[in-house]
């Protein structure tokens, strides 16, 4: 994390990094969102039946992105329910990789925008309560395993932490 030091004369002047300047510092910073097949009739991301359907992603840095959907093994559908929130449908998967596939080159995308170093920090809300336990759901089931390098942080946790009582 960027050290800033502030006195009084640049926080009158202004002369302040902005929220841009300090994340562009962040070299090995990503904001990502999951979306899946789950919904309300499967409640749990760790049941058999829900899985990742897209992945996108953006390096903080660099601003670049990595956005894949994700094919859906054999038999598995995608409902209706699900479809109406994020507007994905199982035709628009019949062309896309499978898992084992989408994060291989998710990984081989990660490694080029950090050039390989340490450590590498995912954020996404909710993060520890969906899209990191898919995740890692879908390594394990697929024999994959999420680089021990990267890690994974939740702005909701920190928005809670922040706002006690307040729904974030």
């Amino acid at each position: 994390m960027p050290n800033f030091h502030y006195t009084n004369e640049s926080i009158r002047n202004k002369q302040h990094p902005t929220t841009a300047s300090c994340l562009s510092k962040m070299s090995n910073l990503f904001c990502f969102d999951l979306e899946s097949n789950g919904c309300k009739w499967v409640p749990s991301v760790l049941s058999s039946s829900h899985h990742i359907i897209q992945i996108a992603v953006m390096h903080v840095a660099s601003q670049q992105k990595f956005k894949t959907l994700v094919k859906l093994p054999s038999g598995i559908l995608i409902p209706q329910e699900s479809s109406n929130i994020h507007g994905i449908y199982d035709h628009d998967l019949e062309d896309s990789p499978y898992w084992k596939t989408a994060f291989y080159t998710l990984k081989k995308w990660v490694h080029e925008m950090t050039r390989g170093s340490s450590p590498v920090v995912f954020i996404a809300h909710n993060c520890h309560g969906f899209d990191e336990l898919l995740l890692r759901k879908e390594c394990l089931n697929s024999r994959r395993l999420i680089p021990s390098n990267w890690v994974f942080f939740d702005s909701l946790a920190l928005l809670r932490e922040m706002l006690p009582g307040r729904s974030a």
